[in-house]
């Protein structure tokens, strides 16, 4: 998102009680008691949202313009739409590693798995939230391959 967009609403299910909405950086994305998030200033921050049984987190992407929406999700919190120009970009949000496809779809063979930093090239988009990406595979060999847009970020 970019600061000066209207806040977006976060929304969540499957849990059970009180949900309870925080930011790692109030300074770049705020949140409210109720999910809706706030661009501050240029940056990322993970929001977490946490009830009596679990939590789930959402990666935020604030640019400091009017130059679209970049939100992305996992666990219990739900978030729309991912916005990546052609270019170098960094792996995000990727936990223990993130796949990258043969293919723009979950089913095709697995071509390598990237961590969190991991440098990449942004090709184009694939469509459905998925790009195509360049990256320096083991041997150092530059491969093509897919990547879902949650886990990429423009550097």
């Amino acid at each position: 998102m970019s600061v000066g967009d209207e806040p977006i609403p976060l929304t969540v299910s499957g849990g059970s009680g009180t949900y309870t909405w925080s930011s790692s950086d109030d300074g770049i994305a705020s949140v409210d008691s109720t999910g809706r998030v706030t661009a501050i200033s240029s940056g990322q921050a993970t929001l977490t949202v946490t009830d009596g049984s679990g939590k789930g987190t959402c990666l935020v992407r604030v640019r400091g313009g009017s130059t679209g929406t970049s939100t992305s999700a996992s666990g219990g919190s739900t978030a729309s739409g991912s916005t990546l120009t052609a270019g170098t970009a960094v792996v995000v949000n990727a936990g223990n590693g993130v796949r990258v496809r043969a293919q723009a779809n979950t089913s095709s063979e697995i071509l390598a798995t990237l961590s969190n930093g991991d440098s990449v090239r942004v090709v184009q988009s694939a469509g459905n939230g998925w790009y195509q990406i360049s990256f320096v595979a083991s041997g150092g060999v530059t491969t093509t391959g897919y990547m879902m847009g949650e886990y990429l970020s423009n550097s």
